[in-house]
């Protein structure tokens, strides 16, 4: 009886790492592939290790990669396909817009304002925050909020979208290996042609730079005392190197001779040693 359990516990065991080594070679070709024709750089340590993606997509920061997480069923851990795409900076504020499942993650960000997004299939559990509401609002237009409601709803993914006013990025994890070249193409494709409706046009720049003038002149208006304290600081050190230049001037006059032209200083001339006397022959 333990004997044919044995048994039947050891295929299952050999067939899921049959299973997982098949996936995995296919995963190396398929993201080998993408690399090549993209000419991106391809790194895989070894055999057994999953293999990652680097390098320069379409003009943008991009990175693929696998991940291990921690999850709370009997298997203990799971493996994730993560995609990272870098937008660069433009931002009016800082913020974030993410699936529900990051909630625990961004709790800890100190992005307090909310808006209200209306647009047709987004759902109220997904994350808005930013740091300014009326910055936000005027950023996160229909197209914007249609493609990440979309990108949103891929099968098994965790989507976060962060970005503040020097740097942008957008995070994508999936439980699916990505182990079709074709398919791989085509959903990079598509994630590319969102970001470019993500990354805030030139006109919105500058737009979005008046904006900041605004929200840092209110945040002066709001909090002066800090402005004080600085100014009292530097103050505080004028006054300082003022009286530290007086001092010198003091010492100096005090320690040499008063003249109404300068006159080239003499050279020193070098001490002498005195001459010792020779001692007397003691008396015999």
């Amino acid at each position: 009886m333990w004997l044919m359990i044995w048994i039947v516990f050891s295929v299952l065991m050999l067939g899921f790492v049959a299973w997982t080594m098949l996936v995995l070679l296919q995963q190396k070709k398929a993201w080998k592939t993408f690399a090549l024709k993209n000419d991106l750089n391809y790194n895989s340590d070894s055999m057994t290790a999953s293999p990652s993606v680097q390098g320069r997509y379409q003009k943008r920061g991009f990175a693929l990669y696998s991940d291990v997480q921690k999850t709370t069923d009997i298997r203990g851990q799971r493996y994730v396909s993560v995609v990272e795409i870098q937008l660069g900076d433009g931002m009016p504020t800082g913020g974030v817009v993410a699936t529900s499942g990051l909630k625990v993650f961004t709790d800890q960000l100190i992005f307090d304002e909310t808006i209200d997004v209306s647009v047709e299939g987004w759902d109220d559990s997904y994350i808005v925050r930013a740091r300014d509401k009326a910055n936000l609002k005027a950023y996160l237009t229909e197209p914007r909020a249609k493609f990440l409601s979309k990108i949103f709803k891929m099968k098994n993914a965790t989507v976060l979208f962060f970005f503040d006013e020097l740097e942008s990025i957008l995070r994508i994890e999936t439980t699916d290996p990505l182990r079709d070249a074709e398919r791989l193409q085509k959903i990079m494709d598509q994630i590319m042609a969102g970001v470019k409706i993500l990354t805030p046009t030139t006109e919105e720049r500058v737009t979005f730079k008046k904006l900041l003038k605004e929200e840092k002149k209110r945040l002066k208006n709001k909090h002066p005392d800090d402005e004080d304290e600085d100014e009292d600081e530097d103050e505080d050190e004028e006054d300082g190197a003022e009286l530290n230049q007086e001092q010198n001037v003091s010492e100096s006059e005090e320690t040499s001779p008063k003249a109404e032209t300068k006159t080239p200083k003499a050279k020193k001339k070098p001490t002498q040693r005195p001459k010792l006397k020779p001692r007397p022959k003691p008396k015999s």
